[in-house]
């Protein structure tokens, strides 16, 4: 059984020295430390809504934060690393699209408890968000 996640600090993704990838540190330190994750059990409303508040602060500082944050995310999900695709969905939480529905989906199924409920609660909101 899994220990619940709490403060979850991500691993720092290999290809981050690649200038390719070279991002705002902003965005690394979101997708790194975003607060507490979108799924915690207790407290639950209190903490999104604190997790949201952080995250759409430091969006709002940086011309377009939304997009890079986004980004950042997608390339977030692709990582073998539990805490970072929990990480990714909790700021997907925040900046996810409705194009990004089909490409969480699947992680509802992901062998990681954690995972899967992040994924969950992301589309949850994704989708309230949209509709």
């Amino acid at each position: 059984m899994e220990e619940p996640v709490a403060n979850i600090e991500c691993n720092q993704p290999k290809f981050m020295s690649d200038p390719e990838h070279d991002r705002p540190s902003w965005v690394e330190d979101l997708l790194a430390h975003p607060g507490f994750v979108c799924s915690q059990p207790s407290w639950v409303h209190f903490r999104q809504d604190l997790t949201r508040e952080k995250i759409i602060e430091v969006i709002n500082a940086y011309e377009n934060g939304v997009e890079l944050l986004h980004g950042a995310a997608c390339e977030y999900l692709l990582h073998d690393n539990v805490k970072d695709i929990v990480c990714a969905l909790t700021c997907l939480f925040v900046v996810g699209t409705a194009e990004d529905v089909t490409v969480v989906e699947p992680l509802i199924k992901h062998p990681s408890e954690s995972v899967r409920k992040a994924a969950k609660t992301c589309l949850f909101e994704i989708k309230r968000r949209i509709c």
